[in-house]
């Protein structure tokens, strides 16, 4: 995970103990990664290794993966507009999800084309999008 590795960095640069490295590493995470962190990892685990093998194991499952590009896919602007948002506003909450979620969906449907693509679907139904 690039984020362990950044992690990594920043705790060799603040000299952080093993130990210190497992209380602090929540403060990295968001999102449902933070929180599958705080209930079901930091209080079972003893190490940072241990922690980071977890998390991994849960991000690396075809499950996850696949549940969240299905809720890439079925991101749709019409939705927050129906909700009372202005386009430029629903376009915002469609668009950082899917910049931010890219590498957690499968290896085969991350990159700019599939982003490219995820935006596409959200905009069926406008007229300005046909």
């Amino acid at each position: 995970m690039e984020l362990v590795s950044l992690y990594e960095l920043v705790a060799c640069d603040n000299r952080l103990l093993p130990q210190k490295k497992k209380q602090y590493f929540h403060k990295f995470l968001r999102g449902y990664a933070k929180r599958f962190y705080l209930d079901r990892v930091e209080n079972y685990v003893t190490t940072f290794q241990q922690a980071v093998e977890m998390i991994e194991k849960e991000y690396s499952s075809k499950a996850y993966q696949n549940r969240v590009k299905n809720y890439l896919n079925g991101l749709r602007m019409a939705h927050f507009t129906s909700e009372g948002l202005d386009e430029p506003s629903a376009m915002e909450k469609v668009y950082k999800p899917v910049t931010t979620l890219d590498l957690q969906v499968p290896e085969y449907h991350r990159g700019p084309v599939n982003q490219v693509q995820f935006l596409l679907n959200a905009t069926v139904g406008l007229r300005w999008a046909t």
